[in-house]
């Protein structure tokens, strides 16, 4: 193993936030903060998620073999949301060779990745701890 648990949070501008390979590390993101915060679908909604893709924050070595995580607060800051697959919060879109994943009902880009284990995002990736 690598060292101690690691957290990286994200900020209100866009943020690279890179993992460490063998250590358990936790991204934290605040809806509201993503790109495009609040934009509306678009037709087709790749074309809306597209465009905010190139400000949205960048998110590398997302690794579930690490045990890492990803916390996601609601818009005050402090309430985490416990499952935000399931509860049509958050979705991931493929294109560019990457995966963007969205605020659903918006064209919001919470993060970019090109880590594999993120196109199949689901709510056991996420903590509240």
């Amino acid at each position: 193993g690598g060292g101690a648990p690691s957290v990286k949070t994200a900020t209100a501008g866009q943020d690279f936030l890179n993992g460490t390979n063998g250590v358990q590390d936790t991204f934290v993101f605040t809806l509201g903060q993503e790109a495009g915060a609040g934009s509306a679908v678009t037709t087709p909604p790749q074309a809306g998620i597209g465009a905010n893709t190139a400000s949205a924050d960048l998110l590398a070595n997302f690794n579930r073999a690490d045990g890492d995580k990803i916390k996601l607060f609601d818009v005050d800051g402090v309430t985490p949301i416990a499952n935000p697959i399931s509860s049509n919060t958050l979705d991931v879109m493929p294109g560019g060779g990457g995966y963007a994943v969205y605020v659903e009902g918006s064209s919001g880009v919470l993060f970019n990745t090109t880590s594999p284990d993120v196109a199949n995002l689901q709510d056991s990736d996420f903590t509240v701890a």
